[in-house]
């Protein structure tokens, strides 16, 4: 159990949240904005692939823990500067890290182009991934949003088009440049790197409805994945739809994502793999507090022996507004894993589904 890190990071935490000044500290020409997770979870049993989150077989406060800073200044009239400084237990031992830093500036009307380190827009939530108190849950739905490799940022740039429609927000996005993350493999520290990614997104909005599509194009320079010092040349397309809707105290989230490696992906020496992941969740606002229960899967493809592994979880969580900038959040999961290293990659030909139950407790804040 990893104490030392955690005690520290739990008591600047909470000293950090009771020194928070509301309204957020800003003006008109520089705003500041943050948020904080101070969090547990502890699964059953020992899993190779939730390790690589943080979830252990004993209680650890490393995955759901994360301090996030935000600046946003203007550089002239058009052009502006946005930032965001992250720190995270897990992975990153706590050090700060920019997990965005770009410049913004419109070209038209509807069009601005984006350059820098910017967020990897690849699913519904992805542009609030380390801020838990935008979503329901203590933490985004594995079996969807692992499909990116724990990739959020890539250094390049993003033209958005937003497309005028009478009663519809609708923008279209386009992304082309390079990534490279250190993330957990197996529970061991791993560096994955893209020679190239490039792809395009959709977000439509009507009223209560916000739709998400994506598709997204990796080729992988290189990863030292399960063996020191080995590199990995592969390629895969990733795609994603997604849906949020509100109906008075009711919100629906709904999302189905899709990673298919190919050929010359070479780990495993097979022909190519594929996998799908999906969840539906429904939150009712009762007050005192908000009630949720999501359904999830994933489905697994051997491109070789074309054999099939499938999963399945539910959880359940209970959500406390302790002001409109904080709340405490609960759930505890039944599902099923499998136990392999890379959750995009098809598991050895030996791999079954384990079940076993997740705990989490997360106290997030916004300020």
């Amino acid at each position: 159990m990893t104490y030392n890190l955690s005690r520290q990071f739990i008591l600047t935490s909470i000293a950090f949240l009771l020194s928070i000044p509301l309204p957020v500290i800003g003006n008109d020409e520089f705003d500041v904005s943050g948020f904080i997770s101070v969090g547990a979870a502890k699964s059953s049993r020992e899993s190779v692939a939730l390790r690589n989150f943080g979830i252990e077989d004993e209680l650890s406060f490393t995955s759901d823990s994360v301090l996030g800073l935000q600046f946003d200044f203007p550089l002239n009239n058009n052009a502006h500067v946005s930032t965001q400084i992250l720190a995270r237990e897990f992975t990153d031992n706590f050090q700060l890290d920019a997990e965005w830093l770009y410049i913004s500036q419109p070209i038209t009307r509807e069009l601005t182009l984006r350059a820098g380190r910017l967020r990897l827009p690849l699913f519904l939530h992805s542009e609030y991934y380390y801020v838990a108190q935008s979503y329901p849950w203590v933490r985004l739905p594995l079996q969807v949003y692992s499909l990116s490799l724990a990739i959020t940022r890539y250094n390049g740039v993003e033209f958005a088009y937003d497309y005028p429609v009478t009663g519809y927000d609708l923008t279209l996005r386009g992304i082309i440049g390079k990534a490279k993350e250190n993330v957990q493999f197996g529970g061991l520290p791993a560096e994955l790197a893209t020679d190239l990614v490039f792809g395009f997104t959709i977000d439509g909005k009507w009223e209560d409805l916000i739709l998400h599509g994506s598709y997204l194009r990796p080729k992988f320079d290189s990863a030292s994945m399960l063996l020191p010092n080995e590199s990995v040349s592969a390629s895969a397309e990733l795609w994603s739809f997604g849906t949020n809707y509100t109906c008075g105290n009711w919100e629906l989230n709904a999302e189905a994502g899709s990673v298919e490696a190919k050929p010359e992906l070479s780990l495993f020496q097979r022909e190519q793999s594929h996998a799908l992941g999906w969840y539906t969740s429904l939150a009712y606002d009762l007050a005192i507090f908000t009630p949720v229960i999501t359904l999830a899967g994933s489905r697994f493809e051997d491109g070789d022996t074309h054999d099939n592994l499938e999963t399945y979880a539910m959880t359940l969580g209970l959500r406390r507004d302790i002001t409109p900038r904080s709340s405490l959040k609960f759930e505890i999961t039944h599902g099923e894993y499998i136990d392999a290293p890379v959750l995009f990659l098809l598991p050895s030909a030996d791999s079954q589904p384990q079940k076993l139950n997740i705990l989490g407790l997360t106290l997030n804040a916004i300020f």
